[in-house]
């Protein structure tokens, strides 16, 4: 059960992968907490048999990270867009600005790490020993 959750994760965080070319370094983040959130969806699908609530919370997660977009202005959100984006070369030569350098590393420190593995300490208590006779006899009708 762990290796299917481990590699149904890893596969949903890779399928994250659709804007890599527009934006690496924000993907790679995506596909990072998106294979954290991977093991909860996992996790609540063996505990529950029922795939329409985790789709349900993926849709409410992705409406939630978009809701941004809806209230900011679009020329005010493009151009933050494009000034971050121009910033990648620079990130992945290693020449980025004291100053980009030190937002990078908070979106990493303060959203991404802690959010990833929250999700993965969720994921593994929903799952843990005590719990497998009730997951195994939730399956065992199949």
């Amino acid at each position: 059960v762990c290796k299917a959750v481990l590699w149904s994760s890893v596969l949903f965080g890779v399928l994250h992968i659709g804007n890599a070319l527009a934006n690496p370094i924000g993907t790679a983040f995506q596909i990072f907490y998106a294979t954290g959130i991977g093991v909860v969806f996992a996790a609540a699908y063996l505990r529950t048999k029922n795939l329409w609530s985790c789709i349900l919370v993926h849709g409410l997660v992705d409406f939630a990270s978009n809701m941004g977009n809806i209230y900011v202005p679009l020329q005010a959100d493009t151009e933050a867009y494009m000034e971050a984006l121009y910033q990648v070369p620079s990130l992945l030569l290693g020449q980025a600005s004291p100053e980009t350098i030190q937002m990078v590393l908070g979106m990493v420190t303060f959203g991404i790490i802690p959010l990833t593995a929250l999700c993965i300490i969720v994921g593994i208590f929903m799952l843990r020993k005590s719990k497998a006779p009730e997951i195994e006899s939730l399956w065992e009708e199949m």
